[in-house]
């Protein structure tokens, strides 16, 4: 009985510890399914230093897609209805009525043409108060559509050339932009002898055939007092 006993106690810790090990061995497997799985499953995120924010919205993405595919959709819709509008002129006998059409035609090209600079009309005036040292922009004008435009400000006279930096300013479809210079001792003297004051406007990535297009010379107007005027 003694001896039995003694076998049953020295073989039972072996038994658990062999238990135990399965146990752990069976666990160790399971987790490691799960980490597979969940590895498996997790969305892949780009790489590099946009990957860890929203930066890549799809919608957005979308509808900035599908609004330059609009823009694209008008452009050919427009070339289309050129081309038939000269393939009717060709149909016409040749004469008058075809020379007609054509001129029609042209002159539809030529508006197409324009409204791609943005600008469709301007008017500006240029007044300087010496009793303040300011320079003040004044021009009415008119658009085809919003957008951004420059302008630029130029003169020459007795004291020698002058430029001003460039005002970058967003034009409504109609409206008036208004502009302040605060000018230097040196600066007012230029403007004070300038007999005339160039204004520049061109639309902000317009086509290079639009340069030059919407520029004003205006021509000096003495006035009583403090101001002195350019205008066309």
């Amino acid at each position: 009985m003694n001896a039995a006993h003694a076998t049953a106690e020295t073989r039972t810790p072996s038994h658990r510890f062999a238990w135990l090990l399965s146990f752990a061995v069976t666990a160790a497997l399971v987790a490691l399914l799960m980490v597979v799985r969940t590895a498996q499953a997790a969305p892949v995120l780009p790489s590099g230093p946009s990957a860890p924010g929203a930066a890549l919205a799809l919608p957005d993405s979308e509808e900035l897609s599908d609004e330059a595919e609009g823009e694209e959709e008008a452009e050919e819709e427009g070339d289309d209805e050129l081309e038939e509008a000269w393939a009717e002129c060709e149909e016409l006998e040749e004469g008058e009525e075809q020379e007609t059409c054509e001129a029609e035609v042209e002159e539809q090209e030529e508006q197409e043409a324009l409204e791609e600079c943005t600008l469709s009309e301007t008017h500006s005036t240029v007044v300087v108060n010496t009793s303040s040292d300011t320079l003040q922009v004044t021009v009415h004008y008119r658009s085809y559509e919003p957008g951004k435009v420059g302008v630029d400000y130029k003169l020459k006279g007795g004291k020698g050339a002058l430029e001003l930096s460039r005002k970058t300013s967003h034009f409504s479809r109609k409206g008036v932009f208004h502009d302040i210079r605060h000018l230097s001792q040196s600066q007012m003297t230029k403007v004070l002898a300038a007999h005339q004051f160039t204004v520049e406007l061109e639309a902000v990535g317009a086509p290079n055939f639009c340069e030059g297009l919407f520029d004003e010379d205006l021509n000096a107007h003495h006035h009583g007092g403090s101001d002195r005027v350019w205008s066309d």
